[in-house]
């Protein structure tokens, strides 16, 4: 007979923990390994181990989002940088009003616009920090996540956008 995961997790015993976060209490974030009964000492609070488990399980996960988000963030100003490149090239024929439309200026900004989506994309991984509690912000391997590299990005592209469909 197979079981579903719901009666797997409540098969496997509390002390049978591979998340490399705590189980913590969902009010105080009292850590709960060890316990004999499921009630926080701290607050007490009663809890269901599947929920807490879920809850270190979508934790860890936003903690291993943010693993690459600093990297994410210089490629995603790289493509914006370049993207606001290429507006210049088509915007300035445009704003001197020495050149025509053409094809080539119109495929320009379709990449113009891919890279402001994309730059938008991957600078706003940064800002998943925010998903994660401060207490496990301890997590994150490498440098902590650079706020000012996603704002900037999510600016400059959504500055592209606008300068895109402004000019055009």
């Amino acid at each position: 007979m197979p079981l579903s995961w719901d009666e797997l997790e409540q098969i496997r015993g509390r002390k049978d923990w591979r998340i490399p976060v705590p189980p913590t209490c969902p009010r105080c974030n009292y850590i709960l390994l060890g316990l004999p009964e499921q009630r926080c000492p701290e607050c007490g609070h009663g809890f269901d181990w599947l929920l807490v488990r879920r809850r270190a399980g979508r934790i860890w996960s936003a903690v291993n989002t943010l693993r690459h988000a600093n990297r994410d963030a210089r490629v995603g100003l790289k493509i914006i940088g370049a993207g606001w490149g290429l507006w210049l090239l088509v915007a300035l024929p445009v704003i001197l009003r020495v050149g025509q439309v053409s094809l080539a200026a119109c495929f320009l900004r379709v990449l113009i616009g891919c890279a402001a989506l994309l730059g938008f994309v991957l600078c706003a991984q940064v800002l998943n920090v925010r998903r994660v509690p401060p207490w496990a912000r301890r997590y994150i391997e490498g440098e902590p996540p650079r706020l000012w590299m996603g704002i900037a990005g999510v600016s400059l592209s959504l500055l592209l956008i606008v300068a895109d469909v402004v000019i055009g």
